[in-house]
């Protein structure tokens, strides 16, 4: 069974808006969009976080017929009749001689048609309602009437009391849709079929989808399933047919009904979740011809018109460092909570470590604030840094000393106990001979630090804090270093970038918490190579090697539990996303990837986007890109696992477009999650050397309700 939609507490406070989206809804507003082409002669798509109507055609609300999306309804009520104690899902459902005889005997897939006297779980007949069965739509409808006016668990024993619990049911769907404000909806029959003043319009097909998402979240496990094996009993036994279907139209389809009739050429409502946030949408009257003009097309467009308008990157503040900064000749950037810090090597080869956070008398937007110091290493020539806790960051930086390029790890304080202070480098560790330095928090008091060493070989090592005691509000150095690993000679590389996971949950009492770290880099030969390892507190073992293609940039992230992904700037120039799991025996599989996009970048940086839940993970990224003119660009992207088949437009959800910032060393970081994380919206910053060499900042909202 999978569990769609987010159960944050924020989450389940909005849900009940979905049965409320009333005609009182009013179009969204925002940065302007192209509009979906849509072909059917009515259709809608509704936000229901926002209580808002995104799009609409032929707003003035006329009837049509809806075939077979009538089952929502259908399901609702029996879903309402369990909630309401009338029914288990665990009751028998006989299919009545009435049922069997309805002209959709389509159970399942055509391969056999019910006869009178089979039967199910009410379960598995709303598995069944779902792949859009006749016969068990009518058979439930008969057991829910009969069980709410005559207190009878069972279908109609003779076609003419069929016939009349049916009627009771359609007056029951009537009621219901009167009550849900479905004014512009009259039911003539269970089922969908084509019969004369059976109509309904797309927004109020979304009013009912979202009253029964609303009454029981289960309800997208069956609107949902891609695959359920259902038992049926017969007089020749048992059979458990399995039910199967795909969603391949548009990516995290929670669920959906179509319908199709002599009435009705296409219809569909249907909903999807993309970064957390839920749309649904609905088509009616799509013609089935020319061929690719049907009502799951209607419903793509319109999903990825909303998506893209929720999720285009909004720039919020600039800013740069004052003037008279240092220029600088390499800039990076990692984030904390509300606030960043930039490791920046300046012309004359020092380093200086910048803490930009919000005004301390008037928070706000951020950046408000840049303050920084510089470091005690000179001859500094490229630096990473990790904003490892709320006052603490470390730095990794290559210096050359001797004409050998050491690298070094420094620790600082980046809180301050004043308000104003400025970081405070408080210790410098030497890690090694090498270049490509760069450090990432593996887990709480502990990071890597990785580079190349002089003979091309990678180089990790583990460090943690002392446990000798300090003072109070005296920041922790990590100076101890626990363990080391360096490849195999031969095994070379001219670029490596590390990105750390959890691996499993723990749960239960006596669970030991698993970590795990991707390196990403790219051979001698330019072809990609990524390496998963497991680190300890005092060990780091390297299990899986995979190779790639070849590759000119790579940078690597961390997207949530056990799942990481890398951007990379293909030989073509293109900007391409691979997306990496790693399972807690530290087996690193290549899981999927965007294509060969036609999105041309000469740098790529990558910060993951979306909240997470256990039961569904973060599988979204922004990128932030210098494109060939040297501006940046932002881009958000998401996988659909369950996805059988898709492409890079069906990855890439929204773009900032190209922005008028020139500049180059850009590096994106994620600040703390928006709206409790409920709506998949985020701060990011990107950092950047502008045409003066200059550091400068940037802050950009993705996906704010």
């Amino acid at each position: 069974m999978r569990t769609i939609r987010n159960r944050s507490f924020l989450t389940l406070m909005i849900r009940p808006l979905q049965a409320a989206l009333a005609g009182g809804v009013l179009l969204a507003a925002g940065a302007a969009q192209a509009q979906p082409v849509v072909f059917g002669e009515r259709a809608a798509l509704v936000d229901p976080l926002t209580n808002t109507l995104m799009f609409v055609k032929n707003g003035t609300p006329t009837a049509a017929a809806p075939a077979s999306t009538t089952k929502v309804m259908t399901t609702y009520l029996a879903l309402k009749a369990v909630k309401e104690g009338f029914l288990s899902l665990n009751d028998t459902v006989v299919i009545s001689q009435k049922a069997a005889t309805q002209p959709c005997n389509c159970f399942p897939h055509g391969a056999k048609t019910l006869i009178g006297g089979e039967s199910m779980s009410l379960r598995d007949a709303l598995y069944s309602i779902a792949m859009s069965h006749g016969e068990t739509t009518v058979a439930v409808a008969e057991i829910v009437a009969n069980a709410i006016l005559n207190g009878n668990i069972s279908t109609g024993s003779t076609f003419a009391q069929s016939a009349a619990l049916e009627q009771d049911f359609v007056d029951m769907m009537n009621d219901e849709a009167d009550a849900l404000g479905m004014t512009n909806t009259t039911w003539k029959n269970v089922h969908g079929g084509d019969e004369t003043g059976h109509v309904s319009t797309p927004r109020d097909l979304i009013k009912i989808w979202n009253a029964t998402v609303d009454l029981d979240m289960d309800y997208l496990d069956y609107a949902g399933s891609r695959s359920r094996t259902v038992t049926l009993t017969t007089a020749a036994g048992t059979q458990t047919p399995v039910l199967a279907r795909s969603f391949n139209y548009y990516p995290n389809i929670d669920g959906d009904k179509t319908g199709n009739s002599g009435m009705a050429p296409t219809a569909l409502v249907a909903q999807s979740t993309r970064l957390e946030r839920t749309l649904v949408a609905s088509s009616l009257q799509t013609p089935s011809t020319p061929a690719g003009q049907v009502a799951s097309g209607d419903v793509a467009s319109m999903l990825a018109f909303g998506f893209r308008t929720i999720f285009n990157p909004e720039r919020m503040v600039t800013a740069a460092a004052p003037t008279g900064t240092a220029t600088v000749s390499s800039l990076a950037m990692d984030c904390n909570g509300r606030e960043a810090v930039t490791a920046e090597v300046t012309q004359t080869g020092g380093l200086v470590l910048a803490r930009w956070t919000d005004s301390f008398l008037d928070p706000g937007d951020f950046p408000v604030l840049r303050l920084h110091a510089a470091s005690d290493l000179t001859s500094a020539t490229d630096a990473s840094v990790a904003h490892v806790s709320a006052g603490v960051a470390v730095s990794a930086a290559a210096v050359q000393e001797a004409g050998i390029s050491q690298i070094y790890l420094s620790t600082w304080d980046v809180d301050g106990g004043v308000i104003g202070d400025p970081p405070e480098e408080v210790d410098v560790v030497h890690v090694g001979a090498g270049t490509n330095p760069r450090v990432v928090l593996v887990k709480s008091g502990q990071i890597a630090v990785s580079y190349i060493r002089t003979d091309g070989r990678l180089q990790i090592e583990l460090y943690t804090t002392s446990s000798v005691p300090v003072p109070l509000g005296t920041v922790r150095a990590y100076e101890v270093n626990v363990a080391s690993y360096t490849s195999p000679v031969g095994d070379t590389f001219t670029e490596a970038s590390p990105a750390a996971s959890r691996l499993n949950l723990c749960m239960m009492p006596g669970c030991t918490p698993l970590y795990g770290l991707l390196i990403a880099g790219r051979r001698a030969n330019g072809n990609l190579r990524a390496i998963s390892f497991l680190a300890d507190d005092s060990s780091i073992t390297r299990h899986s090697t995979i190779e790639g293609e070849t590759a000119t940039q790579v940078e690597a992230t961390r997207l949530g539990l056990d799942h990481f992904a890398t951007s990379i700037r293909t030989s073509g120039g293109d900007v391409k996303l691979i997306y990496w799991d790693m399972s807690t025996a530290g087996t690193l599989t290549r899981i999927d990837d965007t294509g060969n996009s036609l999105e041309a970048a000469s740098e790529t940086s990558i910060a993951r986007l979306g909240s997470s839940s256990y039961d569904r993970p973060r599988l979204g990224a922004l990128t932030a890109t210098r494109n060939g003119s040297g501006r940046l660009k932002l881009i958000a992207w998401e996988r659909d696992e369950l996805q059988a088949v898709a492409t890079e437009a069906d990855y890439r959800i929204a773009d900032s477009g190209v922005s008028g910032d020139l500049g180059s060393q850009m590096s994106v970081c994620r600040l703390a999650d928006l709206s409790g994380g409920s709506s998949g919206a985020g701060d990011f910053v990107v950092a950047m050397r502008d045409t003066s060499s200059v550091p400068k900042v940037i802050s950009w909202r993705v996906g704010a309700p």
